[in-house]
């Protein structure tokens, strides 16, 4: 009987492999036949919502958040091995829910925030590692742009305050007209 190894491949990626194949005539009573041996595993498969996230123009001082949604598309389980931001300035890991492994059709959530406290572009890198044979390291560019908010004042000189300042009077309303008199019957007669 003849042995050869098999890989079995569906679309862009691998669901299983397969060990061996045997075929042959071993006993002449019975025609050709195929043996399978099915030793091979399942793998994960790896599906993130984003390659990259902008966080647009961001005022200094304040914040602006993104959420990144990572999918198991395999058949076998898919753990999460790091998850880390390369430089980390500005940007902050701020919840995850990938922090369990994660089955087929099974999803996480990463939040990112982008907080800049100096006027410019920033950008950073956050870095996944996984067990997906095809995905082993995912990278995802985080940018956004740090804008300065200038708010209009007026300086008031302090010899100023006070001077030239009237406080309106309350107008009142006219007093409202009399009542009409009406003639009484007992003193109409």
């Amino acid at each position: 009987m003849k042995r050869r190894n098999l890989l079995v491949c569906f679309g862009a990626f691998s669901l299983f492999s397969l060990g061996n194949i045997s075929y042959g005539v071993d006993n002449p009573d019975v025609g050709a036949y195929w043996i399978l041996e099915f030793n091979g595993k399942l793998v994960p498969y790896l599906i993130i919502s984003d390659k990259e996230l902008n966080f647009g123009k961001v005022p200094v001082g304040k914040m602006s958040f993104r959420t990144l949604v990572l999918r198991n598309n395999g058949y076998g389980t898919l753990k999460f091995l790091s998850i880390t931001l390369r430089e980390g300035n500005s940007f902050n890991i701020i919840s995850t829910t990938c922090s369990t492994p994660l089955e087929k059709d099974q999803s996480c959530s990463i939040v990112i925030a982008f907080s800049p406290t100096k006027p410019g572009k920033f950008q950073d890198i956050l870095e996944i590692t996984t067990n997906d044979p095809m995905h082993k390291k995912v990278d995802v560019l985080l940018w956004g742009e740090g804008i300065e908010i200038h708010k209009k004042t007026t300086k008031i000189k302090k010899e100023e305050i006070g001077k030239n300042q009237t406080t309106p009077s309350p107008s009142l309303p006219p007093p409202p007209p009399p009542p009409p008199s009406s003639p009484s019957p007992e003193g109409a007669k």
